[in-house]
């Protein structure tokens, strides 16, 4: 099971872990009240990719950032696309700095996308926010 074996893999760095196996209803109590320090779940992302549910307030990770969080709430107002792409890169900075999701497997091996999102989206099956700094939103 992949939990025991990141446990095991954490130990061996001298991180002690204690997984807590939850059924639906608690597995959501957790996550609505981010009673977490490190969650292994399943995403689904919708038809138009998000980053807020990411970067953005009250997101999966409780990781805060007042820049992300300035730069998800200012997105939508931008018209220049040139600016709206430095600020998708900006917030693509901020995530490999930080790191605050680590993707260990996809399930699928195609991306579907909203129009407005552009930029080089691939299907990457290890990681959800591959080359995640050519994406931005033209709308």
């Amino acid at each position: 099971m992949a939990a025991e074996d990141i446990k095991n893999q954490l130990l061996d760095q001298g991180i002690l872990v204690n997984i807590i196996y939850a059924d639906d209803n608690s597995y959501n109590s957790y996550l609505n009240n981010m009673n977490y320090d490190m969650m292994l779940g399943s995403i689904q992302s919708g038809l138009a990719p998000d980053l807020t549910t990411y970067f953005g307030n009250n997101n999966l990770a409780n990781f805060y950032n007042s820049e992300t969080i300035d730069i998800m709430n200012y997105i939508d107002n931008i018209k220049d696309e040139n600016e709206l792409k430095s600020k998708y890169q900006r917030i693509y900075e901020i995530y490999r700095e930080e790191v605050p999701y680590i993707a260990i497997a996809r399930n699928k091996i195609f991306a579907i996308k909203n129009v407005d999102l552009v930029g080089e989206i691939k299907a990457n099956w290890y990681n959800m926010f591959y080359n995640i700094k050519e994406w931005y939103n033209t709308k």
